[in-house]
């Protein structure tokens, strides 16, 4: 940023996948530091409230030197950091790493506080129940480029589901459906399948099919379908 850039950043909370502060100084003396970045800015006045209410439903000791914090500690710090301030834009890379369950739920928690006050969080993570779990809005991305947007129900109703089936001749029933198979057994396929189930039925009517089974994709499977699809030609 080089346009008005101390008002931006202090419009925006930030929290790295990894968490680097000094070792030397207490928890305390981090908190303290970046509460006085906010001192003439009226949008962070009750930094101080805020910081103590996070401290103790994150239950952070304060005391506590950088140095000698877990891995978890730190990543509560971190959330501190990023959240103390009352940001409007909140950008979050796999921020539960280290975090037990129950912080877990703590930090869910805060996140939907944050949207419920109409403030917008960038969450980054691998951990795809997450994403089902508190997004509104869900982005894949494959080497830099977003291939895939849209809402999460929209992302998880595409109408794709899983097929595998048993039948005599599975060769010529992928090339009639004109699919490709995720994985082949014998006379047992299984594959993608995006049309409707009143086409796929028709379809494999004119097979002998001995056993099938059709399922929901879950996310990670949507995810992993549309990452190695590539890019869609809509407007999600």
């Amino acid at each position: 940023l080089v346009r008005d850039d101390v008002e931006a950043k202090s419009r925006i909370g930030y929290l790295p996948s990894e968490v680097f502060l000094y070792d030397d100084l207490t928890v305390k003396g981090i908190f303290d530091h970046h509460e006085s970045f906010y001192r003439q800015c009226v949008r962070a006045a009750g930094i101080h409230g805020r910081r103590e209410e996070l401290v103790s439903r994150l239950k952070l000791d304060e005391t506590r030197k950088i140095e000698d914090l877990s891995l978890g500690n730190l990543k509560k710090v971190g959330i501190v950091l990023a959240l103390m301030h009352n940001p409007e834009l909140i950008i979050m890379d796999e921020p539960t790493s280290g975090l037990d369950p129950i912080m877990q739920n703590v930090f869910y928690e805060l996140l939907k506080e944050e949207r419920e006050k109409g403030n917008t969080v960038f969450y980054s993570t691998h951990i795809l129940s997450e994403v089902a779990k508190i997004c509104d809005r869900v982005g894949i991305i494959r080497n830099g480029e977003l291939i895939r947007a849209g809402q999460v129900d929209e992302i998880s109703d595409k109408q794709l589901k899983f097929v595998t089936v048993s039948a005599d001749d599975v060769d010529a029933l992928t090339a009639e459906l004109g699919v490709k198979a995720l994985s082949r057994e014998d006379d047992t396929v299984r594959f993608a399948n995006t049309v409707s189930d009143d086409e796929l039925i028709k379809k494999l009517s004119n097979f002998r099919i001995r056993k099938i089974l059709i399922e929901e994709a879950t996310l990670e499977e949507m995810f992993m379908h549309y990452y190695e699809e590539g890019p869609v030609d809509d407007k999600a």
